[in-house]
């Protein structure tokens, strides 16, 4: 982690299993998500869903950002590479849980 403009800064890589999600959650900051193997689905509050992954139609990267809570699915598991920016605090806050939602 690095503190640099008021901001704390983590790079983090993150393995999804096979069925597996990242949960409810949302960010006090941004999270920039580079899809290094295998696809996932980002879903937000309202069930709204996309696909990322390498040679998909959206590409493989995706922001999220806000208080909206999203969950990341993969059917067949994957690999990501999340740049985190956040405002500094102490500790470090990059994650915030958030309650399930109705989907998917």
């Amino acid at each position: 982690m690095a503190r640099t403009g008021g901001r704390d800064v983590l790079v983090q890589k993150v393995v999804i299993d096979a069925g597996g999600s990242s949960g409810w959650h949302h960010h006090p900051g941004m999270v920039i998500v580079a899809v290094q193997s295998g696809s996932v689905t980002v879903w937000d509050s309202d069930c709204s869903r996309e696909q990322y992954g390498p040679g998909l139609p959206n590409g493989s990267v995706f922001v999220e950002h806000g208080d909206e809570p999203g969950l990341v699915t993969s059917t067949a598991g994957a690999t990501l590479y999340a740049t985190f920016v956040a405002p500094s605090s102490d500790p470090p806050v990059f994650r915030i849980e958030d309650n399930p939602q109705p989907c998917p």
